[in-house]
């Protein structure tokens, strides 16, 4: 019952993984052998004359004879499921690109990645206006039909994934095995995301989230996706890679610009000097993505909403604005920050979400 979880190729890209769990293996494997099987079945003089390391043949032979039953076990207890790149399921977007994972391993609903897939990333420090955007834009694609790929880093992945949540699907790729959360910090959303969305690594169980994991992690967030939309990235920031491997992969990336002294954006805005498309308004997702925007007619003509679109505003400035008591105003802004129109910078600012 459990083998019936696997296909043949699956299996075949488990033995290599088990022994050569490094990517840059794997693709070497991929750049010589049409299969895994291929390159199993292979002697070792073909294996020499295509350039295979002398101390790596111990491997292989151990290799050739892994019984993959004690893992396949060990994947179901974990509730884990394997995908390889020979599975017809496997996201042909990511299969496109020049590296792209042998295997992976996922829990939950890996339908999402047959969907419409929108990747969105950002940096761990960020603004409230950032996580407040990334979060809307997450949730206005996800109620579209649109599976919403992040990272699950804190910051502007995490406020991406819950804003998804809330309306529809998303899938977070991992730096680490499936079987740990990281950070710590996220493990109620990691459970969230995996009940009712997915969860991607190429990592084997037990992996911990060393360093020279997540450019590996990245490749696949970005190659997921026709569509890369960074939100608030700083110059040496994660996001910035992600964004690099977007456009070498021939991904469209669209940035969210900031201030010209705004530490948290200057990712963005360098990123839009290189030629990415420039995202200053919600109404513009309608040019990339086949969506409906549902609008609060009656907050667009409201002239308070005005007042704030103009600039992000301190309580004392709005005050001093509408000339209104303090008890009138606090219960006009709580009103609006429970519909989602507006919300408050690190600087206790209020602004307009869309």
């Amino acid at each position: 019952m459990i083998v019936k979880q696997f296909t043949s190729q699956g299996l075949m890209w488990l033995k290599i993984k088990k022994y050569f769990p490094q990517p840059k293996v794997a693709q070497w494997i991929m750049d010589n052998f049409n299969s895994a099987e291929a390159f199993l079945g292979s002697p070792k003089t073909e294996l020499t004359k295509k350039g295979w390391p002398d101390p790596l043949l111990g491997k292989f032979f151990a290799a050739k004879k892994f019984n993959e039953n004690h893992f396949i076990a060990q994947l179901d207890n974990k509730n884990l499921r394997l995908m390889c790149i020979e599975d017809e399921h496997y996201p042909l977007l990511l299969k496109a690109i020049k590296d792209p994972p042998a295997s992976f391993f996922y829990r939950g609903n890996i339908a999402n990645l047959g969907q419409k897939i929108v990747s969105i990333v950002g940096s761990r420090k960020c603004s409230e206006r950032g996580k407040s955007l990334a979060s809307k834009i997450s949730r206005i694609l996800a109620e579209n039909g649109y599976t919403v790929v992040s990272g699950l880093a804190n910051g502007i992945d995490s406020a991406a994934h819950i804003g998804a949540l809330e309306t529809g699907q998303t899938t977070a790729v991992l730096g680490c095995g499936l079987d740990m959360c990281y950070p710590v910090s996220n493990k109620h959303l990691f459970n969230r995301i995996a009940n009712a969305g997915c969860l991607v690594s190429e990592f084997f169980w037990g992996e911990k989230p060393l360093k020279h994991h997540f450019p590996y992690r990245n490749r696949i967030i970005s190659g997921l996706s026709s569509y890369l939309i960074v939100i608030e990235a700083g110059q040496k920031s994660g996001a910035m890679i992600t964004a690099n491997l977007a456009l070498e992969q021939g991904r469209e990336v669209l940035a969210i610009p900031g201030g010209p002294f705004d530490s948290y954006s200057k990712g963005c805005n360098q990123l839009i000097k290189d030629g990415a498309f420039l995202l200053d308004d919600i109404e513009e997702l309608k040019h990339f993505f086949d969506v409906e925007l549902k609008r609060n007619t009656e907050a667009a003509n409201d002239p308070f909403i005005e007042m704030i679109k103009q600039k992000p505003r301190t309580l004392e400035e709005l005050s001093q604005l509408t000339k209104s008591s303090s008890p009138k105003l606090l219960a006009k802004i709580t009103e609006l920050e429970i519909q989602k129109i507006i919300s408050r910078d690190e600087n206790n600012r209020f602004f307009v979400l869309s």
